[in-house]
């Protein structure tokens, strides 16, 4: 598609039928209608356009009538119209196809089928000083063309046949169009036959034009339709190149016709006109060409002058928060160091209810810290000034004490956190601390959504090798919708956004997860489903190991060891 890069290129399918397509369908009937009444009733200008020119044979108005109807009904709310659109245009690839064959075998050997004089035979032979009216070879070719291709463009991936077969229909067409324009009977009449009528060389140039825009997003029509350097050119030229050598052509027939200049003077002046159309019409293009190009870099200029403004924002921003964070972490402990000594109440100075309170002071500068250390850790990660520190990783103890950390969140609450941990596994390098961080909040959010069931945190190994290739938390909470798997990997976004919300948190735990699972170089997979719960898997190897080579809670293991800690 023009306008698109090459990956994004799909096959070309017929969409809904494009305005052009069905005025062009229109026009074809309109014409088509106007030469059958003229059969009907007798009027030789509706047959002819002009005087002395070929009448248009009554069957070919009425294959140009299926043509019409077929781009006009192609998007019909009626199926029986739609199905009309699509098997029609075989009758005139079947009277096409026959006129053809009397040409070549039919005539003089007693074979004629003659479908092109079924209608309104009496009147065929009567028109004066000119052959019986018949179908012309070119028309009939023509229509074998036309018909298949208006047939095929009903099917998904049709847009390179049907160009196929609608090009040397335009040519034919388009030649027949200019014979009668400058009076050169070889271009519309091949040798004795009956020549293309000049109504029939427009019925076919439409059809082709609607056929072509039944594509619009593909071809010369996409072309044209394009708002890049190409559609322009395609928009300002095409039609140029196509009507100005016309018209100039006629307009140096016909002066000298009239006596107005010689052959010679006829000839110069065809080129003179020609050669200053052509270069207007590249004075005027290179000139919007040359406009779009300083648009498009003034608008580049002012994306790269709002790119360093947004790093530099940002680098200011990192900067105000790690100067901060000391100015904002060290009240805040002195607050919580304080508030647990007061609670302590070692000389029974505080009753029941301000003991309460102060717990109640202590756990909100807890909550405040919590936060301010998740806003802390996402500056430093999108700032790249989060440091990897690698060594020996016991995967197992590592899951195992955050087990221990964890349990405490689970007291008075019906859930059981069960894990299964493959024992004597190989360590990992990597760094401890951080992928630590990222299970403690993977099972931090499964205790936070889970209100009864169970909470399995899975550690899965390499049978043969013994290493740690993926930790999975699964839990039987509410579950995830899954137009929001991705969502909640965002900043601040949680499941139940809003005012009155159920679950307290910044929305950062995952942000923060899936951030230092891409520094570490492993991946966070999410898979989840409404009311059954979820599971989210740090994937730290290779997970293409078959299931019979892999050590998890499906696969039991001699060595594997399991706890158990309900709340």
């Amino acid at each position: 598609m023009p306008g698109l890069n090459p990956s994004q290129r799909v096959p070309a399918a017929p969409g809904a039928a494009h305005p052009v397509s069905r005025l062009a369908g229109a026009l074809i009937a309109g014409i088509a209608a106007a030469v059958i009444t003229g059969w009907i009733f007798d009027i030789r200008p509706l047959k002819t356009v002009l005087p002395g020119l070929v009448c248009m044979n009554p069957m070919s108005a009425v294959c140009f009538g299926i043509f019409g109807a077929a781009l006009l009904w192609r998007e019909s709310p009626y199926a029986v119209l739609r199905a009309a659109a699509r098997w029609l245009p075989l009758w005139p690839l079947i009277i096409g196809a026959s006129k053809l064959w009397d040409l070549i075998a039919g005539i003089g050997h007693g074979t004629e089928l003659g479908l092109d004089q079924i209608l309104f035979r009496d009147q065929l032979a009567l028109i004066p000083g000119m052959a019986p009216n018949r179908m012309a070879p070119n028309t009939a070719l023509n229509f074998c063309l036309l018909g298949i291709a208006l047939h095929l463009s009903h099917r998904p991936g049709s847009y390179g046949k049907a160009y196929g077969l609608a090009a040397p229909s335009f040519l034919l067409a388009f030649l027949a169009l200019m014979g009668y324009l400058f009076g050169v009977r070889p271009l519309y009449g091949l040798l004795h036959y009956i020549p293309m009528s000049l109504h029939a060389s427009a019925c076919f140039l439409l059809t082709c034009l609607g056929l072509v825009y039944l594509y619009p997003h593909e071809g010369l029509a996409g072309l044209a339709a394009s708002r890049g350097p190409g559609g322009i050119l395609a928009r300002r030229l095409l039609p140029a190149v196509i009507v100005m050598p016309a018209v100039l052509g006629w307009l140096k027939i016909a002066g000298e016709h009239h006596g107005w200049w010689d052959a010679p003077m006829g000839l110069a002046l065809l080129m003179l006109s020609t050669m200053a159309g052509l270069i207007g019409l590249v004075a005027w293009s290179s000139s919007t060409l040359d406009r779009m190009e300083a648009s498009r870099r003034r608008v580049l200029e002012a994306l790269t002058e709002a790119k360093v403004a947004a790093e530099e924002a940002s680098v200011a921003k990192s900067r105000f928060l790690a100067n901060m964070s000391h100015e904002l972490r060290t009240p805040l402990n002195s607050i919580i160091g304080f508030t647990q000594i007061l609670c302590k109440n070692k000389q029974g100075r505080f009753a029941e209810r301000d003991l309460n309170f102060l717990d109640r002071v202590a756990g909100n500068g807890k909550h405040l810290l919590h936060l301010i250390n998740n806003i802390l850790d996402l500056s430093k990660v999108e700032a790249g000034k989060l440091a990897v520190i690698l060594g020996p990783c016991d995967v197992g103890e590592l899951v195992r004490e955050t087990i221990a950390q964890m349990e405490g969140q689970l007291v008075g609450k019906p859930v059981l956190l069960v894990s299964s941990i493959p024992a004597s596994l190989e360590s990992l390098q990597s760094d401890g601390g951080k992928l630590k961080q990222v299970v403690i909040n993977l099972v931090g959010n499964a205790v936070k959504f889970t209100d009864q069931g169970s909470i399995t945190v899975t550690l899965e190994a390499d049978l043969a090798t013994r290493l740690p290739v993926a930790i999975a938390v699964t839990d039987t909470g509410p579950g995830i919708p899954a137009d929001r798997l991705e969502t909640i990997f965002e900043a601040f976004r949680q499941l139940d956004n809003g005012f009155g919300r159920q679950f307290e948190g910044t929305g950062l735990g995952l942000t923060i997860s899936r951030s230092l699972c891409r520094l570490l170089g492993y991946g966070l997979e999410v898979a989840s489903e409404p009311g059954k719960g979820s599971t989210f898997t740090i994937v730290l190897g290779d997970r293409k190991v078959t299931p019979e080579k892999r050590i998890s809670t499906a696969v039991p293991d001699p060595l594997a060891e399991g706890s158990k800690v309900k709340g």
